[in-house]
């Protein structure tokens, strides 16, 4: 299988094996500045493989605005998320346009190229990002995937990481941050209840070796600091995790 690049001496590899068998028809992928050159690799290989698989990408390093090229400089990909779109928003009305009228006007935070790939188009949907409804127990309802891959890291010596969000946007525009100088948007938060949900099944059932807060700014709310002191009490309690990054 062809390597497509090797990262401190490690190879990354496109599993063409794994695409034939499921067959994907929908890529998504998350463009940042540290994975852009990578990404977009990978995304072009995808397409060389299965070149009906619709390529998605997102995230905040998209410059579709600043290069009017965007889109026939990179012709492998078909549709863009906006740097500030809602994943979950988007992929859920996105699927079911794919699925029914292809209408891609209804999508929220859709970018496509025209034709002609000489201009992009934009959808006219919006979105209220106050009325966004945090997913609940996402981590207990896919608990047997999720353990699933715990026991293959620890069956490899490898550490168990985790990723977790707790608030979603930063209202700043810090120009030497991708993030917040990016989107420069409203903070949504995830209900407290819900937090604290999670890290009773995470830390008791999970016992992930390293904990990441996602956030574009943890700390910017006078509840980060509970949430901290929770996420300390078990520690002590457990052991887990070993560490934590944000």
């Amino acid at each position: 299988m062809e390597l497509l690049y090797t990262i401190a001496g490690t190879p990354l590899l496109v599993s063409a094996i794994l695409l034939f068998v499921y067959m994907v028809s929908v890529f998504g992928i998350s463009l940042y500045v540290w994975n852009i050159g990578l990404s977009l690799k990978v995304a072009e290989k995808v397409k060389t493989i299965l070149p009906d698989c619709l390529i998605v990408v997102g995230g905040p390093h998209i410059v579709y605005k600043e290069n009017q090229n965007y889109f026939k400089d990179n012709p492998f990909i078909d549709f863009v998320c906006e740097s500030d779109g809602y994943g979950e928003v988007f992929f859920n009305e996105f699927l079911y346009q794919l699925e029914t009228d292809k209408n891609w006007d209804l999508v929220p935070y859709l970018i496509y190229p025209s034709s002609g790939r000489t201009f992009y188009k934009q959808s006219t949907a919006e979105f209220n990002k106050r009325e966004f409804n945090w997913p609940k127990n996402i981590y207990q309802n896919n608990k047997e995937y999720i353990l699933s891959r715990k026991m293959i890291a620890d069956n490899n010596n490898k550490k168990f990481f985790m990723s977790y969000e707790t608030s979603r946007g930063c209202p700043f525009g810090c120009t030497y941050c991708e993030w917040g100088g990016g989107i420069n948007s409203k903070v949504s938060f995830k209900p407290t209840e819900y937090i604290y949900e999670d890290y009773e099944f995470i830390f008791k059932e999970l016992k992930p070796h390293f904990f990441n807060f996602i956030d574009a700014n943890l700390g910017i709310s006078a509840r980060d600091v509970a949430l901290v002191e929770k996420l300390c009490d078990y520690k002590i309690a457990t052991g887990y995790p070993e560490s934590v990054v944000t």
